[in-house]
């Protein structure tokens, strides 16, 4: 949706799962264009980024995003 991305989170090496734990990962995106479209689709409370994603179990869920340069 916001362009080429590899997607981490910590001990990710060490870990057997194709999905990381609960919690956080690290989207690191190809362009910075691709940040910025990403900024510009989340939605602002107190400060804070959230993009509203859906899975097949729970639908517009909030996620923060914290993007850093």
């Amino acid at each position: 949706r916001f362009g080429p991305l590899v997607v981490d989170w910590p001990h990710k090496a060490e870990s057997k799962s194709y999905f990381p734990p609960k919690g956080y990962a690290f989207l690191l995106f190809q362009d910075e264009s691709s940040v910025q479209a990403l900024i510009d689709a989340c939605i602002q409370e107190d400060e804070k980024l959230y993009l509203c994603v859906s899975s097949p179990t729970i639908k517009d869920k909030p996620v923060q995003i914290r993007p850093w340069r």
